[in-house]
C-alpha cells in the first residue's frame, strides 16, 4: 500500500494541472483533473482521508475554469459578429460626406476639407481659427451668424494669404 500526503498531493496536482494547462481545452483539464482526483482518492491513507471541503473546492475552481473558457469562446464569437456588422455600417458609408465628433481637419490633394460646430445657443458672429501640426494659426475664418446646433463650414486649405497649403493635419477651434 502507497501512503500518500493529501495535502501535499493536492498541490502537486494542481500545480500538475497548472503546468500542463497551456494548449488544452477547459474538457481536458476537468478530465485530467477528474483522474487526478480519482488516483489520489484510491491511494489516499485510510486514516487521513482527503478533506471534502478541499475537494470541492477544487471541483468549484475546475468548473470555474471551465466556464470561463466558454465565455471567452461566447465573447469572441460576439466580437467577431460585431466587427462584420461593423465592416457592413462602413461600406455603407463609401462615397458619402460624414460628421464625427473632434477638432481635425485632414487636408488632402484635393484642396479643401470642412467640418462642422454645434452651438447650444444661436450665435450673431462665429468664427473659426484654423491651426496646422505645430499649433500655428493658418487662417481666421469669420462665419457670421449661425444658429443653434451643428452647422457646417467649409475651409478652401488655403492660408490667411491665399496660398495653398501643404496636405496634412490641420485643427479649428
Amino acid at each position: 500500500m502507497t501512503t500518500v500526503n493529501t495535502t501535499s498531493s493536492s498541490s502537486t496536482a494542481a500545480s500538475t494541472l497548472a503546468n500542463s494547462s497551456s494548449g488544452k481545452s477547459a474538457a481536458d483539464l476537468k478530465t485530467d483533473f477528474l483522474n487526478l482526483l480519482v488516483t489520489q482518492l484510491k491511494n489516499q491513507d485510510p486514516l487521513n482521508p482527503m478533506d471534502n471541503a478541499q475537494m470541492t473546492s477544487q471541483l468549484a475552481q475546475i468548473n470555474t475554469v471551465s466556464g470561463i473558457e466558454k465565455l471567452n469562446t461566447t465573447m469572441g464569437t460576439l466580437m467577431t459578429s460585431y466587427a462584420n456588422t461593423q465592416n457592413m455600417q462602413a461600406a455603407n458609408l463609401i462615397g458619402r460626406t460624414v460628421l464625427t465628433s473632434g477638432n481635425s481637419l485632414p487636408l488632402g490633394a484635393s484642396g479643401g476639407t470642412g467640418g462642422g460646430l454645434t452651438l447650444d445657443a444661436a450665435a450673431d458672429a462665429v468664427t473659426v481659427t484654423i491651426k496646422d501640426a505645430a499649433g500655428n494659426i493658418v487662417r481666421t475664418e469669420s462665419l457670421g451668424a449661425m444658429g443653434k446646433g451643428t452647422n457646417n463650414f467649409s475651409w478652401d486649405g488655403k492660408d490667411k494669404n491665399g496660398i495653398a497649403l501643404a496636405q496634412g493635419d490641420y485643427t479649428f477651434a
